[in-house]
């Protein structure tokens, strides 16, 4: 009797938060829970600065002698391929090396049509892109890796300890766009558009980051 009243009392508290707390906030909580405790804190620490527009991040640019860049995402099909183009067309000379990978990429997977499509209205061609997984010898050559949220930086630095110091959300240096770079892959075309203009403002102060640093 007394345990089935505590359930009701749950289910009725569930109830009462999802009325009155937005979506959103329920979903990154329900990922701070499965994340576990150490990981979860991070997680929950970053989207508060997130929402307070207070990144300690953006205030810590990517190291003046950095020559090699990885963008990472899950599958190296949608996000990380357009970032890396994106950046390698902005940069206009220097000895920069830019590639992609991803951390769960089928190796040699096109990218979906959708990105194609999205990816030349912003005049990058996807088109002819093989995904390729992340190894651990791209870990070790790269000076930097941009990541597209905090699951995946939680995700990079287990499987690689070593890569700590050098792992950077991609938003992180553009204090005006939301951390955390959505995955359009089961979405409709309009999702496609968004993703990419999203990761177009991310860049940005990136770009002017290396342009500087390559004259």
């Amino acid at each position: 009797m007394i345990r089935e009243t505590a359930k009701t009392i749950s289910r009725a508290s569930k109830d009462l938060l999802r009325k009155f707390v937005p979506d959103l906030l329920l979903t990154k909580r329900d990922i701070a829970c499965r994340l576990g405790p150490k990981a979860g804190r991070i997680y929950a620490r970053l989207c508060l600065l997130d929402v307070l527009r207070l990144r300690t991040s953006n205030k810590r640019l990517v190291p003046q002698s950095a020559r090699a860049f990885v963008f990472v995402c899950h599958g190296n099909i949608i996000r990380s391929p357009f970032a890396e183009r994106l950046i390698a067309d902005g940069l206009t000379e220097g000895a920069v090396s830019v590639t992609s990978a991803g951390l769960g990429a089928e190796n040699g997977r096109p990218s979906p049509d959708f990105a194609v499509a999205a990816a030349a209205r912003h005049r990058i061609n996807l088109r002819g892109h093989g995904a390729r997984r992340l190894t651990p010898a791209d870990v070790a050559a790269a000076d930097v890796l941009f990541v597209m949220d905090v699951q995946q930086q939680l995700a990079l630095v287990h499987a690689h300890p070593s890569a700590a110091g050098k792992v950077f959300l991609l938003a992180s240096l553009a204090a005006d766009t939301p951390l955390a770079v959505h995955d359009p892959v089961d979405d409709d075309a309009p999702l496609f558009d968004a993703c990419y203009a999203h990761i177009a403002r991310a860049v940005e102060p990136i770009v002017r980051h290396l342009s500087r640093q390559t004259c």
